[in-house]
């Protein structure tokens, strides 16, 4: 009974995690996450700019059954100056 309990819980917290929307976040938020280096638990990762916007995909492992969550956060990319953007894609390979 504990377990089937504890397997719902998991599957509602994955599912939770994996339909969330994306976020609007602050240019200083954002500037904090992509210079961020990758975590053991989270971290985050430029993924190109799409639509006017720049976009970081943010990885967080569960603690429980450790598997990864990934949510999409953004900032508008005008925002933001071109020189930064370029330094960003150069770095990731983008």
């Amino acid at each position: 009974m504990k377990i089937t309990i504890a397997f719902i819980f998991v599957l509602i917290f994955t599912l939770s995690a994996c339909t969330s929307d994306p976020k609007e976040i602050s240019v200083a938020e954002f500037k904090s996450f992509a210079g961020q280096t990758i975590g053991t638990m989270s971290y985050y990762e430029f993924v190109g700019v799409e639509d006017g916007k720049a976009i970081l995909f943010h990885y967080q492992m569960s603690s429980i059954d450790k598997s990864w969550s990934k949510t999409k956060v953004w900032v508008t990319a005008s925002k933001l100056p071109k020189k930064y953007i370029e330094e960003l894609s150069n770095k990731n390979g983008i």
